[in-house]
């Protein structure tokens, strides 16, 4: 990508000679700005990413979205803070996770991952799974705005929680756009915390060999017990799963690494 931008690049500075050719101090002018604008673009594309031995390049990066028609769709709604969530795809490299089945206890990279969340009241906040207990059973939902079933599984966990709070903790990830999230919570009055951002994809990969949503993932005493969807389950049999009894927990391993020693 900053090859493809240093060629657009070259070509607007040969424009810009032919514009400004006769106009001395004014085509110098426009000379070093463009010299900045194409540093700091350059810039910003190649953060997080390192180039390896064989000259390709890898780490987790943040794209930024570069379509121009949606991006002045989505600015022209007052609604979407694009100054405070700026308009960036993700992408995990996953060479860098090491995947969770049911059965496998949290390693210190994930309980120490540095997460982005958007609180009840629409502030900022950084958090890490390790900040809860591990007593409670840590639920991790992951939804977008657009998915309905992503949004009646929050909607069932968020009841859940306030019914339970002694014993459930809901976190929820988002997997798109960042500004989407702040009005969405702010509009249902949600109290659980949301993860954005990078860290959030890099989350899911932990658990999913693709980016998925409209998955739960039960996490207790630091081991991932469950992984489920919205379906076939409520209140009652929550209660006695956290009583202790022996309960068929519902179940959903697609595109998940399965359980643990079993192969995909």
């Amino acid at each position: 990508m900053i090859k493809i931008l240093n060629i657009y690049s070259i070509g607007f500075w040969k424009l810009i000679q032919k514009l400004f050719k006769s106009k001395g101090e004014g085509y110098l002018l426009i000379t070093k700005i463009l010299t900045i604008v194409v540093f700091i673009s350059t810039s910003g594309i190649s953060h997080a990413q390192t180039k390896g031995n064989g000259g390709g390049v890898y780490g987790h990066r943040i794209v930024p979205y570069s379509d121009p028609i949606n991006i002045i769709r989505i600015k022209s709604n007052p609604k979407n803070d694009v100054r405070l969530f700026p308009l960036y795809k993700y992408v995990v490299d996953t060479s860098f996770v090491n995947p969770l089945r049911i059965g496998d206890t949290l390693t210190d990279d994930i309980l120490d991952l540095s997460l982005q969340v958007i609180d009840s009241l629409g502030e900022k906040q950084i958090i890490s799974l390790r900040d809860f207990s591990s007593q409670k059973l840590l639920v991790l939902d992951f939804w977008t705005t657009w998915c309905s079933p992503c949004i009646k599984s929050m909607i069932k966990w968020e009841s859940l929680q306030s019914k339970l709070p002694n014993k459930i903790i809901l976190i929820g990830v988002h997997l798109d756009f960042d500004y989407k999230v702040k009005p969405f919570v702010l509009e249902r009055g949600w109290k659980s915390p949301t993860v954005i951002g990078l860290n959030g994809y890099v989350l899911n990969r932990y658990f999913f060999d693709r980016d998925v949503i409209s998955r739960t993932v039960w996490i207790k005493n630091r081991k991932v017990v469950n992984i489920s969807d919205a379906k076939d389950f409520g209140e009652e049999m929550i209660g006695r799963y956290l009583e202790g009894e022996d309960v068929k927990l519902p179940r959903n391993l697609d595109w998940t690494y399965r359980e643990k020693g079993v192969k995909r």
